[in-house]
Formats: C-alpha cells, structure tokens, sequence
C-alpha cells in the first residue's frame, strides 16, 4: 500500500468539504462584520452603506423557540 497520510495531504484532501465561511447563528451579526472587515465577504458585492442598513447590535428578527435538540 502506497498512501500519503501526511497531514498536509489530510489538509489537502479535507479542504474541499470545509466551508470558507461559518457564520454562528449565536454571534450571528458580529462573524458577518468580522468576516466582512477581514475581506472574506467581498463575492456578496454589498453596498457601501450596508452597515447602516445592518448595524452590528441589532437583534435578530427570526430568532426561533424551538430547540436545536428538537
């Protein structure tokens, strides 16, 4: 058997199936500020203004009561 099984090679071969982005339903708006300032949301091509549209304090407007574990 003839297999790489360097941690580089499990990197390169997970990498696909991780997503770039993970956005936390929890800090939901703070990840998207972050993410945006770090430059990672620049393919959603969002206005200029989008943060006064979206301030980052806002509460979340389709918060669920059903449990995650439901």
């Amino acid at each position: 058997m003839n297999a790489d099984f360097s941690k580089k090679s499990f990197e390169n071969l997970i990498a696909s199936f991780i997503p770039e982005i993970i956005l936390r339903r929890s800090s939901l708006n703070q990840d998207f500020y972050d993410y945006s300032l770090a430059g990672k949301l620049d393919f959603l091509g969002l206005s200029p203004n989008w943060k006064d549209i979206f301030p980052v304090d806002t509460d979340a407007k389709n918060k669920s009561t059903l449990s995650s574990a439901n």
